[in-house]
């Protein structure tokens, strides 16, 4: 498993770039990045790529979201928007490379 990378829009992490390549996802990757910073507005955000539990064959994409501190109400309505929002800019077909985790840190 890679290391998890605090990430800005310019700093994706190689192995982040290299999946995103290899499933024709390399144009949504800034799109995809810049909507998740705007519905998730001050949080933080981590990049890093984690082989599928059952398949390792398979590897995803996770932007891990810190919502420490935001109430639920706000976490289910960014989830929302960024599900729509996703859906706009992610090739159907390739949509599974990506999981969005939300966390809350203690």
């Amino acid at each position: 498993m890679a290391v998890a990378t605090a990430v800005g829009l310019t700093s994706i992490p190689s192995d982040v770039s290299d999946v995103a390549a290899r499933n024709d996802l390399t144009p949504a990757m800034h799109p995809l990045l810049a909507m998740t910073q705007e519905v998730f507005h001050e949080c933080s955000m981590v990049l890093r790529v984690e082989l599928d539990a059952e398949n390792e064959s398979e590897e995803h994409i996770v932007i891990e979201v810190d919502v420490t501190g935001r109430s639920v109400d706000d976490m289910l309505s960014a989830w929302n928007r960024w599900s729509e929002e996703f859906c706009r800019i992610c090739p159907p077909e390739n949509s599974v490379v990506f999981q969005i985790r939300l966390v809350r840190r203690a």
